[in-house]
């Protein structure tokens, strides 16, 4: 199709065979509700080049991908809401990956892969890049902290190297411990963990905001 539009408070799920979870050939709009989607391929996918976009200003998406997991051939922005994409490692995919320009401006966003587009300077929401060297397996543990502070305590259910967190919580100049492995306590919703503590983990790398831009470690 077009364009293709979500909104409400509804549930969608698609799983099983597809090639593609949600496919628009131009343009895609997430407003609320919750989704979750398991393809073969891309899990959102805008295929028009330099013009299709993809915003997601509310909702619930939760992707995991045997392709990228969010791919626009345009733009991606995110305003609001909470996503989760995971990709697989083959072919350099990524759970965000855009051929134009990427935004963060609010929300949660966690995205892992190979690789991952960064979001560009004029995002008003800070984001952290985490590039750990090697190929991290499925239910490996990462915690982002802020001293006493846990952000993030996530186990993606595929196998990763990069991972990306953007949050309201996260500050300019502000530096951030990133954990690898360990235990954590708490419910275990779509591969993140609530309320709980962790421990145990192997400290990977100290990032700090710079700038709205995200920083990228490559430890």
């Amino acid at each position: 199709t077009g364009s293709l539009t979500i909104q409400g408070d509804g549930s969608l799920e698609v799983v099983g065979n597809a090639e593609e979870g949600i496919a628009g050939e131009m343009h895609l709009n997430i407003n609320g509700g919750t989704i979750h989607v398991t393809s073969k391929d891309d899990g959102l996918n805008a295929n028009n080049d330099n013009i299709s976009i993809i915003t997601i200003n509310d909702g619930y998406l939760y992707i995991a991908a045997g392709g990228d997991g969010i791919d626009s051939n345009g733009a991606l922005t995110i305003n609001g809401g909470t996503v989760i994409t995971l990709s697989s490692l083959t072919d350099a995919n990524g759970g965000l990956d855009a051929d134009g320009e990427v935004l963060i401006n609010g929300g949660t966003v966690i995205a892992t892969g190979e690789r991952l587009s960064t979001p560009t300077t004029k995002s008003s929401q800070q984001s952290v890049i985490v590039d750990f060297g090697s190929t991290q397996q499925a239910g490996t543990l990462v915690s982002i902290q802020q001293e006493e502070k846990q952000l993030l305590n996530f186990a993606p259910a595929l196998a990763y190297r990069s991972l990306l967190f953007s949050s309201a919580d996260l500050e300019e100049d502000i530096s951030y411990q990133v954990y690898s492995g360990g235990s954590a306590t708490g419910e275990n919703v779509d591969d993140v963990y609530g309320t709980g503590s962790y421990s145990e983990g192997t400290l990977k790398e100290t990032v700090t905001t710079d700038s709205i831009s995200s920083y990228k470690s490559r430890g």
